[in-house]
């Protein structure tokens, strides 16, 4: 048997790690919010831990549009700045993971009767491209019914009058933030999953520390720390209620662990289903809750030459997407009060995109039957800003972020964008540097942050990167006689990485249909911290969230490939599978 890993070391040593060092900051939660916060405080050389209760990126960070876009529909809304920093984000973070970050050309079709026309369409996207400095080649351009056409040539024509070419940029959300959480680590930082915090521990009123359980070894962890950051996503008001559990004081790490143990009956009441499951917009709640959905087809069935940007009834964007052999569409908004970590599907959100999709080629005529993948997510949106501005649709609801901090010195962020994370990171690190006592290297973290590659980029240049991909597809080709799209699917997952990848096994596929090879299962369980099969399936890879209703026999081989690594029985191999299916949406 293998013991799961992070970073090529047995999760035993992090563990141990956690329980021996004394934290400057401990963050609750492994998404794109935690993961940015990680890496930035570690480049300031803060000693860091990050605790996520699921695996990283398994709530929103996993089900986004995996778009690094600047929000054009915010303009709108009047959130200037909001624009213009996640504009002026695409870039860096363009340089910092040129594999998981690309630049791709949308066009926005404008239909008589829509909500807004050409003029005011082109004109806000003009504004858009100065508000994030875009590059002259990626700037708008305006185009006649005739020049769209050109590029698109079955969109439906009635009512067309003509649209824009603009740029946003896509990317693998999940591999960005374990990417982030790489390098955190490669800085010093302690990155553990599976390990839900079940208290938070204080001295003379102030946090010092937490009590963690890790769900692979069953054991309490007691955590020291003279911060902790609550980045939990929707889940952010569930750690908050920590915070009302009677306190237990305590001194030390020796007192903080005797205070644990007297405190198991309690750890062991509080389940991870119930710490994950619940979700609450009531009129105290700090947070709403937004559910969105995407689909994805087969490319041979839903084919698009042009990556689509529509704008729906209600004021909204829609996209769609073609990448690799499959096209996707999202995504909707609709106000959330159900289980946070498995969102359900309703048909009606699916015949919503179907209705978009359609209307836009109905050639096609798409029935959910010709839906190969489902994903659902649910966004932490600050319903302060809703309840201030008098809004109660979740569309109209600021994407803005906040921070916020308890008498105890809990600091919480809420809200944001996938693509502002980093720049989220840079406010939460504001009020740490109060807290410590502007301890750090701050001034290393500013020179660092917005030029230092993420983990799998280092060695992958910033520009002409076009050149550098040919070259890398054609030596793993002539090396591990790979298929040319096995060695770019390769690339995109790991970057820079694929040597250590394939030196953990065969380079051939599980399934011939799909692009997974045999070395990457050891791999991300010994260096990724793949605990579970939907894991791999559902966010080290993007096949579940792709082509999740196309997998049943991947899922079962992947199981039986895990099994012995991981020393399961048969019974729960069987439980994972099953467990990965939910994932998929099988049900």
């Amino acid at each position: 048997m293998t013991e799961s890993g992070w970073m090529g070391r047995p999760r035993s040593y992090w563990v141990g790690r956690l329980r021996q060092d004394v934290f400057d900051v401990i963050i609750i939660g492994g998404g794109i919010t935690g993961a940015g916060i990680a890496r930035e405080a570690s480049l300031a050389g803060l000693r860091v831990a990050v605790l996520e209760a699921a695996d990283f990126a398994s709530g929103t960070s996993s089900r986004s549009t995996k778009l690094i876009h600047g929000g054009l529909r915010y303009l709108a809304q009047g959130h200037v700045r909001l624009v213009r920093e996640a504009g002026s984000e695409r870039a860096v973070l363009r340089s910092l993971a040129p594999h998981l970050v690309e630049p791709v050309p949308f066009l926005l079709p404008i239909y008589k009767g829509m909500q807004h026309g050409k003029l005011a369409m082109s004109t806000a996207i003009w504004l858009y491209d100065r508000l994030a400095g875009v590059v002259k080649a990626e700037r708008r351009r305006v185009l006649s019914a005739g020049q769209l056409l050109e590029s698109h040539p079955k969109l439906t024509k009635t009512g067309l009058q003509g649209g824009v070419l603009y740029h946003e940029y896509v990317t693998d959300d999940a591999r960005l933030t374990l990417s982030t959480l790489q390098s955190a680590s490669e800085w010093g930082a302690v990155v553990l999953n599976d390990c839900p915090v079940k208290k938070l521990l204080t001295a003379d009123g102030k946090l010092c520390g937490v009590v963690a359980h890790d769900l692979v070894s069953g054991q309490p962890i007691v955590v020291s720390g003279r911060t902790v950051v609550n980045a939990a996503g929707p889940w952010i008001e569930n750690v908050l209620e920590l915070e009302d559990l009677p306190g237990e004081k305590s001194e030390n790490s020796a007192g903080q662990l005797a205070a644990a143990t007297r405190q198991n009956d309690m750890l062991d009441r509080v389940s991870n289903d119930a710490i994950l499951s619940r979700a609450r917009n009531s009129a105290t709640s700090r947070v709403t809750h937004s559910r969105g959905i995407h689909l994805s087809f087969d490319a041979a069935r839903f084919p698009l030459p042009h990556a689509l940007a529509v704008q729906t009834p209600d004021g909204r964007l829609v996209f769609l997407i073609p990448k690799g052999d499959i096209t996707y569409i999202g995504t909707t908004d609709q106000r959330y009060d159900g289980d946070l970590a498995h969102p359900e599907v309703p048909s009606g959100e699916i015949d919503y995109l179907l209705n978009i999709a359609n209307g836009l080629r109905p050639d096609l005529r798409l029935t959910p039957s010709d839906v190969i993948g489902i994903w659902s997510g649910v966004r932490p949106l600050v319903a302060e800003h809703n309840l201030r501005k008098g809004k109660n649709d979740t569309k109209d609801v600021s994407r803005e972020d906040e921070i916020w901090v308890s008498p105890a010195g809990l600091i919480t962020i809420a809200g944001g964008k996938l693509t502002a994370y980093r720049k989220m990171a840079e406010r939460v690190l504001l009020t740490l540097r109060e807290q410590l006592d502007h301890l750090g290297d701050w001034q290393r973290r500013d020179e660092l942050s917005a030029s230092l590659p993420l983990y799998g980029a280092k060695t992958i240049p910033s520009a002409h990167i076009e050149s550098w991909w040919q070259k890398e597809v054609q030596r793993l080709t002539d090396r591990h006689a790979l298929t040319e799209a096995d060695a770019s699917a390769l690339l995109h997952r790991y970057g820079d990485r694929v040597e250590a990848v394939l030196a953990c096994g065969s380079a051939k596929r599980l399934v011939p249909s799909v692009p997974l090879l045999e070395a990457e299962i050891p791999y991300m369980i010994q260096h990724e911290q793949a605990n579970h099969l939907d894991d791999i399936i559902g966010r080290r890879t993007e096949l579940g969230r792709f082509r999740g209703l196309q997998l049943r026999e991947l899922i079962t081989l992947v199981s039986q490939r895990m099994a012995p690594l991981l020393g399961w029985t048969e019974a729960v191999r069987r439980q994972e599978v099953e467990r990965s299916l939910r994932e998929c949406h099988f049900s």
